[in-house]
């Protein structure tokens, strides 16, 4: 009976050492609407993920879009045979960024473990929104994403992690289900991403939608004409380690 209250009891401190490693993160992501225009392309790059059934990484190119409907920045790219974009709100990206300056910091100083050949979370948590589909993003999924890093070979490679996540969507009698995911970065294909969704960028992209009309284009209340046009005219317009 004292070993079975034993056991009890390091089962409950293993599972509550568990929780306080991985904090509560918000349900959803939250959405702001930043104006009336299409996406902007704010920055591309290339990552790595692992080929199914062939223990190898491939190279796949992204790119980064915000978008104005719901204030999020996009990480776009081909997952055959679907298209996957991996929406980060405000928080999310933070913590993208956060992770990544921890990397650095660590990769730097020397401090990432060479023994860790599966993926940790050694980072942040942030909530995300996976959309996906072959033709169109038809479907969705809100994962609690995770950043970390393993090590593939001698080559240290800054991880996030989309786990297999239920989707509210149902087809039929089926809930619809995101299979999960590992993105692969070298130190510099990571750079490329932190460098696009950073606030200041995000910030200039919206500014550069704006449109400010010059001082010469406001009238008064008066009557305004045009000279010079015919009547019925009308005008046209004018270390240590080594990187992949």
């Amino acid at each position: 009976m004292k070993k079975k209250i034993l056991f009890i009891m390091v089962g409950t401190m293993a599972a509550l050492s568990f929780a306080a490693r991985t904090p509560k993160v918000k349900q959803e992501i939250e959405t702001v609407k930043l104006g009336k225009f299409d996406p902007v392309e704010l920055g591309s790059g290339t990552f790595r993920l692992r080929k199914i059934l062939v223990n190898e990484l491939e190279a796949k190119d992204f790119s980064v879009m915000l978008f104005p409907k719901n204030g999020t920045a996009g990480i776009v790219y081909k997952n055959m045979p679907n298209k996957e974009r991996l929406l980060l709100d405000k928080d999310a990206r933070k913590a993208v960024i956060t992770s990544y300056n921890a990397y650095l910091k660590d990769f730097e100083e020397k401090k990432l473990d060479r023994n860790q050949k599966k993926y940790k979370a050694t980072y942040e948590y942030a909530r995300a929104k996976i959309e996906w589909g072959p033709f169109q993003y038809s479907s969705y999924a809100d994962p609690k994403i995770s950043m970390g890093y393993v090590f593939v070979g001698k080559s240290p490679y800054f991880c996030i992690k989309i786990p297999s996540t239920k989707s509210n969507q149902r087809k039929g009698d089926t809930q619809i289900e995101y299979g999960g995911n590992l993105l692969y970065f070298t130190r510099a294909q990571a750079k490329d991403l932190v460098d696009a969704i950073t606030e200041e960028e995000i910030q200039s992209a919206v500014q550069s939608q704006m449109v400010v009309l010059p001082a010469d284009d406001e009238y008064d209340a008066g009557e305004y004409e045009e000279t010079g046009l015919p009547a019925e005219e009308i005008p046209e317009e004018n270390l240590d380690y080594e990187e992949n």
